[in-house]
């Protein structure tokens, strides 16, 4: 059986301002609610991954996270 090759801890960047860098790490986790914040830097930034979790956040199509979260994703 083949082994999953580990993510190392350095390559995980939790963003928890709305100064840090969105696009650190290999690995980058943000909440909703910074996402407007970053969003003209994470949509320079070409993603083959984005996992929204808990995306009922997301639901009300006025709030600005959800149109910064849709603009992202599409």
């Amino acid at each position: 059986m083949d082994r999953m090759p580990s993510l190392e801890e350095d390559l995980v960047h939790v963003i928890h301002t709305g100064k840090d860098d969105p696009t650190a790490g290999l690995v980058n986790i943000l909440s909703y609610d910074l996402l407007p914040k970053h969003l003209d830097t994470l949509k320079r930034k070409h993603f083959r991954v984005i996992i929204a979790d808990e995306s009922h956040f997301i639901k009300n199509s006025k709030a600005a996270r959800t149109k910064a979260a849709m603009a992202l994703l599409k």
